[in-house]
């Protein structure tokens, strides 16, 4: 009768094990990543980009002189003024834990949800090993990837769990980040329109007033009118090595005219 209640204590503590092993590995990671950072900042790190976008925010400069750079709304370069106040090093931390906070949190709790319903409780230790060599590059050199990844993850847990204006926050963010994550808003606007419809476009339209109110309105305008054109002109798709791995890609590949790609996008 013993026999069962010894086994479940068995495979408790090994759970427990393994789960503090991997989470040990994570704050090693990031605490090497960290330390690579103080010691050696700037060097390898896209976070000096963010920080001169914010400084220039703050001087009233212009951000977008080329299609390169700093690539982000203005509004973004408002957030990353704040950041810029602190010693570079430190905000070059700061900003890699909170990537680092917003990625885990967003898979602890796509897990514990149960979307991936083939996921046991006992495996949860391995999605979070399997994925930690994928992300410590991101980490590494402060690319805002996971910080994206981590908002379109909430924002689709908070829709399926009814929590419409987190998951309207969560869509906003990343499309003020990079325009493309509007594409995860849209298919959960189609999925849920009267509960998130009007809730995106709120958080959309109230993300950008908040930017007028950040900074001069004349220099506000003139620098989103600026990212539009850099934007436009920035046809990554005529370079192989940085080009989007999608449809065009393909298309290029086999040497067909990409002339009416925007009609098969449609």
């Amino acid at each position: 009768m013993d026999f069962p209640f010894s086994l479940r204590c068995d495979r408790a503590k090994t759970q427990s094990v393994l789960d503090a092993m991997v989470a040990a590995l994570w704050v090693i990671a990031l605490f090497i990543v960290c330390s690579r950072v103080a010691l050696s900042y700037p060097q390898h790190d896209v976070f000096v980009t963010y920080a001169d976008a914010g400084r220039k925010w703050i001087e009233l400069q212009p951000l977008y002189s080329t299609t390169r750079g700093f690539v982000y709304s203005p509004l973004i370069a408002g957030c990353f003024a704040a950041l810029s106040w602190l010693p570079a090093r430190h905000g070059a931390v700061l900003w890699r834990l909170l990537n680092a906070a917003a990625f885990c949190c967003a898979m602890a709790w796509w897990l514990k949800v149960g979307l991936h319903n083939r996921i046991p409780r006992r495996s949860f230790w391995l999605v979070f090993l399997l994925v930690l060599p994928l992300a410590i590059g991101n980490f590494n050199n402060g690319q805002v990837n996971p910080l994206i990844i981590g908002l379109l993850m909430i924002a689709i847990l908070a829709a399926y769990s009814e929590q419409w204006t987190t998951a309207a926050l969560c869509l906003a963010i990343p499309t003020y980040f990079k325009i493309h994550p509007l594409s995860v808003a849209l298919l959960l606007v189609l999925l849920y329109p009267r509960q998130l419809g009007w809730r995106l476009a709120a958080m959309l339209i109230a993300f950008g007033v908040l930017s007028f109110m950040l900074q001069q309105p004349g220099y506000v305008l003139e620098q989103y009118r600026r990212w539009f054109v850099s934007r436009v002109a920035d046809d990554r798709r005529m370079n192989m090595d940085i080009a989007p791995r999608d449809f065009a890609m393909l298309l290029r590949a086999v040497h067909i005219d990409l002339s009416g790609y925007a009609v098969i996008v449609l």
